[in-house]
């Protein structure tokens, strides 16, 4: 071997030949298949071969190997020996493959008759002498030769160390799905990586088994340099990294990572305004909010009794957002407004809060019919239905005060009743005159109360005129 090899490298070609019958192909200097004019016949009736190769390129890192199938196929039944030569005009840099840089050797392959033959040919870079050899990619021919026909593929190897590419990973967002996949390059892919774990004072450095969550709030780092989830923590991380490749030998390399995990957006409460409610129903409402660091955490203000903001007694503001219960009987006729509140799940340092004021109104418990009522002629048939809204039906009527039997008293007039459960006043009035009364209705809750104090009701005032 000539002095020299080591300033620039030594390719030791090996080719190991098998063969095998498959189907019909032509060649490529990519692997997709075609003529290469060497010399000799190729037309439609005369015998002749293809070559194809598979891969047509191949990466390898120092002292590795790589190997190609060559495929040749009979074409119009053409049978018998090919010969191989192996030359590469252009190395890298423009230098030639010298005898002393590539060497080839090669056994004829015999084609059968409409069929096939594959070999394998390997290269190699000398293991004695990869720190000199010149990092890049190589084009080799290969002819195969019988006789005056002539055929010849390209292969291409690129040689280079592995190496990690990603430095600056792209920014995640607290709060918001991330992924990316860190990249490198040169060796053999596919390729495994780890994270390097070091002591305090950097003595001690060990690779950190996959998947990896120890270092990255929300983050986890996959063997195939996946780093994705859902970040928790904003700031700035770095960490190292190392990656190897699946040649033989082995190699690896280790790369330093920068990346930012940028603020949860700002937390804020989208809800704009909550549903009415009747008393004595059962209420439900959700609350929502956007930003932060999910799941959030509502409340109400626990010193809303002292300054009188509070929402209507008995609904709870839970920690999931959800308004709950019911207002109870008794409760006062208003609109209440009142703060709700929500934290997200951010560290002490990073949480954020957001509030906002909001109001719930009770649906009024009213009597609809207007007074005064329509007249009634005495010796008539008389019929009209008293109406209401809200609180919880089926309502109960009644006539309510003093009663005497002078007209202007606190009756219904003589012949005339109400229904208790359909709020009907009817019959046939048998004196004249103006009658002014008080009715009233209950809600359903009525029942459960012998004081109609303690129930919910509501009183109007009516006139009736009879003539």
């Amino acid at each position: 071997m000539r002095k020299g090899v080591a300033a620039t490298f030594l390719i030791v070609l090996t080719i190991l030949l098998f063969t095998s019958v498959i189907g019909y192909n032509y060649f490529s200097s990519h692997g997709k298949l075609y003529y290469l004019n060497g010399g000799g016949g190729g037309g439609t009736s005369s015998p002749d071969f293809s070559v194809s190769v598979s891969p047509a390129s191949r990466s390898i890192g120092p002292a590795q190997s790589a190997s190609y199938t060559i495929t040749l196929t009979s074409i119009n039944g053409f049978k018998g020996y090919v010969d191989f030569t192996l030359y590469s005009p252009n190395g890298i840099a423009g230098q030639n493959c010298q005898p002393e840089t590539c060497s080839f050797s090669v056994k004829p392959v015999f084609i059968p008759a409409y069929g096939s033959a594959t070999t394998v040919f390997t290269i190699s870079t000398s293991p004695l002498y990869y720190k000199y050899i010149v990092y890049g990619t190589y084009t080799t021919y290969i002819k195969a030769t019988y006789g005056g026909l002539s055929h010849q593929v390209a292969t291409y190897l690129t040689i280079a160390p592995v190496k990690v590419v990603s430095s600056a990973l792209p920014a995640a967002t607290a709060g918001q799905l991330y992924s990316y996949k860190l990249v490198a390059s040169g060796g053999t892919a596919p390729y495994t990586w780890n994270r390097v774990y070091c002591s305090a004072l950097g003595l001690v450095c060990t690779l950190e088994a996959t998947p990896d969550s120890n270092f990255i709030p929300g983050l986890t780092f996959y063997g195939d340099g996946t780093l994705s989830g859902t970040p928790t923590g904003p700031g700035y991380y770095t960490f190292k990294v190392n990656v190897c490749d699946k040649g033989t030998p082995q190699l690896c390399s280790q790369g330093n990572i920068g990346f930012t995990v940028n603020p949860a957006p700002t937390l804020t409460i989208t809800t704009t305004s909550l549903p009415n409610t009747d008393p004595a129903k059962s209420y439900y409402a959700k609350l929502s909010a956007t930003g932060g660091l999910s799941p959030y955490h509502w409340s109400g203000d626990p010193f809303c009794p002292l300054i009188g903001s509070c929402p209507p007694a008995y609904l709870k503001i839970n920690d999931d957002g959800t308004i709950t219960g019911k207002v109870e009987i008794g409760d006062a006729l208003q609109t209440y407004t009142f703060n709700v509140y929500v934290k997200d799940s951010g560290s002490l340092l990073n949480q954020q809060v957001a509030s906002k004021k909001l109001s719930i109104t009770l649906n009024p418990f009213v009597i609809t019919t207007n007074s005064p009522l329509p007249s009634a002629y005495s010796g008539s048939y008389y019929s009209t239905t008293l109406t209401a809204t809200g609180a919880v039906p089926p309502y109960t009527w009644k006539i309510v005060g003093l009663c005497l039997s002078n007209p202007g008293s606190a009756c219904l007039p003589p012949g005339i009743s109400i229904s208790g459960t359909t709020g009907q006043i009817s019959g046939t009035a048998v004196r004249t005159g103006t009658y002014t009364f008080t009715v009233r209705v209950l809600d359903s809750t009525g029942s459960y109360c012998p004081v109609d104090g303690a129930c919910y009701r509501v009183d109007k005032t009516f006139t009736l005129t009879v003539y």
